[in-house]
């Protein structure tokens, strides 16, 4: 629900550093144009960009407690906050408002550092200790609400986006060419665009992994910074269920609970409809338990909402209302040609970093329609794919004829071998020079080790594994992707099925019960028996998983290089130094051959040209990302 900063800095004057502190908000204000306010204690200067949602009149940050000893400034939704909030009363806590965050304050104030293991929901947060002269950060279990530190001299800088850093040196940054590379590494491969690790594309600043914290204790000439993390995926892995039933009954609890969690605050909640399962059941949950007005924005490239999502959307609503939900407000976000790609810069600038799918200018778009109709908060399915195996048979290792799948090694092989177009991508000098191409490598193996080898000790384990990684890799990157694009529109995004929960009930499930053909079901069956009595059997038992849509003309695709083109034309000999401008060149060509020849084929001609073909090696997201690469060197660098 907001944007936070700070300094930690015996060595500048609170004065210095409230001035920062409120630079950075500024360049945060989309994150919470409601309130900006900076508060000093010692040798830390807190600040918080609020977006006003639990306790509007009186959720005002950064707090302090009533001894004085403890401050906070607090991103994201507890949802558990009011179970927590009696327990603390019960021992003696007196509250002064009825927030969450400040359920968070005094959590840290009774429990300590661990407090955070108590706490579900979404949230990164600073806590400064004024007595014992320490700063905590925190980030929740999945990494979905974003921090962002720096170490300067004896001090340590702190935001919720790299823009926020940035601000104190005019909005621009200088280049790791390492962090750079390891971008490049997996957006040019699959999942595209979520980091190995804490290392980003410039220079000096470092994202704080998801389940982690990171403690700082200012001195002169003796500051001291420790991280390690509060939560493991494997841990929540509790005893399987006896039979399918038991796991239904036991879902749709747990979903139930997470939707009414999630619905948490005063402000107006929309939801993201695309037509899919997870979305569909979101919504008619949400139209089920509320009697207000819900707007619901799905995302349509044709004028006549001809689009496959669009129709299915369409169907969804059509079904809900005549339900009885007539308070379902449905909305459409066209993008059409003309303007489609009018959203590149703004979608660069939200991200702070190459983005290599355009399906996500839908995306952008979506959460504006959402704004538009007075929403605050919008409600998401990210994460049922990776906990119901929504696309996990047709990972790379699994499909007859593929290569084999059998150990952390065999990962990293096949992962090692998709690193040659994003070396391409960069510049000579900068491979010969600057960059040390063995460490990429390393990066890769480091990340293999951290987030999949612990789960796969046998052969048998590698559907457990590649879970984990699923849920540490690619929704690390969606989840980024939707709070940094909603938050460019002042919404926060919000995932019922992340839910603490809801994660502990799918890892209980053996996960054959949601693989294709159980019970006669495409996939996720287990996830599919909570539209039994909610959705059209049409989407609850027969749509199966599809990607974001993607303009089905070629018209885009076209609109798409001939920008690529433009860019390259126009590109100063410093943004060459990065990357290598005769295989941009090349990237354009061979992606123009493959319009054409998928010209002459059948179908969806975008997602055509969207999916792997070895005939067809040149895809929409090598040309995207090339594109807002250079856009990112143009506005960053």
């Amino acid at each position: 629900m907001c944007g936070i900063a700070g300094v930690v800095d015996h060595g500048h004057s609170s004065g210095d550093r409230a001035i920062q502190v409120r630079a950075m908000l500024r360049a945060l204000w989309h994150r919470g144009p409601d309130q900006q306010q900076v508060a000093t204690a010692g040798a830390a200067t807190l600040g918080s960009a609020r977006l006003a949602i639990v306790d509007v009149e009186h959720g005002q940050q950064p707090l302090q407690s009533s001894d004085g000893r403890w401050w906070l400034s607090y991103n994201g939704e507890v949802y558990n906050y009011l179970e927590l909030r009696d327990q603390l009363e019960r021992e003696g806590w007196r509250f002064r408002s009825h927030s969450d965050a400040e359920v968070v304050l005094a959590a840290h104030a009774r429990w300590g550092r661990r407090a955070c293991e108590r706490f579900d929901g979404m949230f990164a947060y600073a806590v400064w200790d004024a007595l014992g002269g320490e700063l905590l950060l925190v980030r929740d279990r999945l990494g979905i609400k974003p921090l962002y530190w720096r170490v300067r001299g004896e001090g340590l800088l702190f935001a919720s986006e790299p823009k926020g850093l940035l601000a104190l040196s005019g909005g621009r940054g200088q280049l790791d060419p390492q962090g750079l590379a390891e971008v490049f590494a997996v957006g040019a491969g699959f999942p595209s665009g979520c980091g190995l690790g804490e290392r980003t594309a410039f220079a000096g600043i470092s994202s704080l992994l998801p389940a982690s914290w990171l403690l700082f204790r200012p001195a002169q000439g003796a500051s001291s910074l420790q991280t390690g993390r509060w939560w493991h995926l494997h841990g929540a892995m509790g005893e399987p269920f006896a039979s399918p039933v038991e796991a239904e009954e036991a879902l749709e609890a747990a979903f139930s609970r997470a939707v009414r969690a999630t619905r948490m605050g005063q402000a107006k909640l929309g939801a993201c409809l695309s037509g899919g399962l997870d979305s569909s059941l979101i919504t008619a949950e949400l139209l089920a338990t509320s009697s207000e007005v819900l707007p619901a924005a799905t995302i349509t490239y044709r004028a006549d909402r001809g689009d496959d999502d669009a129709r299915a959307a369409a169907l969804v609503a059509d079904h809900l209302r005549a339900a009885g939900h007539t308070q379902l407000d449905h909305r459409w976000t066209h993008l059409p040609l003309p303007t489609w790609l009018h959203g590149i810069d703004p979608l660069v600038r939200a991200f702070d970093e190459p983005c290599w799918e355009p399906r996500k200018l839908g995306m952008m778009a979506n959460f504006k329609t959402l704004r538009d109709a007075g929403c605050k908060v919008a409600l998401s399915g990210e994460g049922a794919d990776e906990l119901f195996f929504g696309y996990y048979p047709r990972f790379a290792g699994w499909q007859p004829g593929g290569p084999p799948m059998e150990s952390p090694s065999d990962f990293k092989a096949l992962w090692r071998g998709k690193l040659g177009r994003c070396r391409k991508l960069l510049a000579p000098a900068l491979l010969s020079g600057q960059l040390d191409w063995a460490a990429v490598d390393q990066a890769v193996d480091d990340a293999v080790e951290r987030w999949l080898a612990p789960h796969w000790h046998h052969p048998q384990d590698r559907v457990r594994a590649v879970q984990a990684w699923y849920m540490h890799t690619f929704l690390h990157w969606l989840l980024a992707d939707n709070d940094r694009f909603g938050m460019a529109w002042s919404v926060e995004a919000r995932f019922p099925f992340l839910a603490n929960e809801v994660i502990q009930t799918a890892l209980r499930m053996p996960p054959e019960w949601n693989f294709p053909g159980f019970q006669g079901l495409p996939d996720k069956a287990i996830e599919r028996s909570l539209a039994r009595r909610r959705l059209p059997t049409s989407i609850g038992e027969q749509r199966i998983k599809a990607p974001m849509p993607t303009p089905a003309t070629l018209d885009y695709p076209l609109a798409l290089v001939e920008r690529l083109e433009q860019e390259l034309a126009l590109a100063p000999p410093q943004a060459l130094e990065f990357f290598d401008g005769d295989h941009l060149h090349r990237l354009a060509s061979d992606f123009r051959t493959a319009i054409a020849a998928v010209g002459h084929e059948t179908g969806n001609h975008g997602e055509l040209l969207a999916k792997f073909d070895p005939r067809r090696p040149v895809r929409t997201v090598h040309v995207f990302g090339a594109l807002t690469a250079l856009r990112w060197w143009h506005l960053y660098l």
